[in-house]
């Protein structure tokens, strides 16, 4: 019975000694990698995000559809008057990018104040603020259907006229 006792004693102390390495080598791996995801953490912070009108840039992103432009978080589609045309900000629906600036399109009749960054649709143009279709001689000129008569042309009694080669009458 003694030298059952002392065999397993001895197969006891064994597996100690061949397994207790390989568990601290286990312990020092997970110990590495708590020491490396804390390090990732301390240099690569979870990224914040922020809204419209606010700064970015870095770990500071922008929400949804919008983009960091110039430090700050704007619209990608951006709406009468916004910055377009640069760092893939467009322009709205019905909307045009013209000189860096989104213009919304307006129908005849519309207001097309330069103010109000507002464009008139094809076949238009903005006379007093107003959409209007430039027309030619003998066509109605009647500012309640917002037409026009050319430059050269002189609108009487509700038809246009070229008073410099006929009569007006």
């Amino acid at each position: 019975m003694a030298a059952t006792k002392m065999f397993f004693l001895t197969v006891a102390l064994l597996a100690v000694a061949l397994f207790a390495p390989a568990a601290a080598a286990a312990d020092a791996a997970a110990a590495d990698a708590a020491v490396d995801a804390s390090a990732k953490q301390r240099y690569y912070p979870r990224p914040t995000y922020v809204g419209i009108g606010q700064s970015c840039g870095g770990y500071r992103r922008c929400r949804g559809s919008a983009i960091c432009f110039n430090g700050k978080c704007t619209a990608k589609f951006g709406d009468a008057g916004a910055v377009c045309g640069q760092s893939g900000l467009l322009c709205r629906r019905g909307h045009v990018c013209e000189k860096g600036r989104c213009y919304k399109w307006t129908s005849a009749g519309g207001n097309c104040s330069p103010k109000l960054y507002a464009k008139c649709i094809g076949g238009y143009t903005c006379i007093k603020n107003v959409c209007s279709k430039w027309v030619g001689v003998g066509q109605s000129c009647t500012p309640a259907s917002n037409q026009v008569c050319y430059s050269s042309l002189t609108c009487r009694y509700g038809k246009c006229y070229n008073c410099k080669t006929s009569r007006c009458y």
